[in-house]
């Protein structure tokens, strides 16, 4: 039976069975990165409330970290991004710290 061919790990090169990162360069869990259990509910409510790409509190759309308002487009958030980041010490929960992304801008972003 063939296995999957070792893949370097973005992060340093090390070859990596079935691709994705090294065990040094892992991504935290959850948890360890400083999301409680508060946090999945009111993603989704967030969502539910504010539904594209590039919206924020105020409901109005904002083109500092969404492509797709700058380009004029109506696309669906899959993500509740910390403006900034909990690592830079924004808040968990705090509104004003929170736009809704789609997977693609939240990746470019970073």
């Amino acid at each position: 039976m063939p296995s999957t061919p070792k893949r370097p790990c973005p992060r340093c090169g090390r070859l990596v069975l079935g691709g994705g990162r090294c065990a040094r360069h892992a991504r935290p869990s959850a948890r360890e990165r400083g999301y409680t259990p508060e946090w999945a509910p009111y993603a989704r409510a967030w969502l539910a409330r504010l539904p594209f790409c590039g919206q924020r509190q105020d409901g109005r759309f904002y083109t500092e970290h969404s492509w797709c308002v700058r380009r004029g487009l109506r696309v669906p958030a899959r993500v509740v991004d910390h403006i900034r980041s909990l690592a830079s010490g924004g808040a968990l929960l705090d509104p004003a710290n929170h736009q809704s992304l789609c997977a693609s801008c939240n990746t470019k972003k970073g």
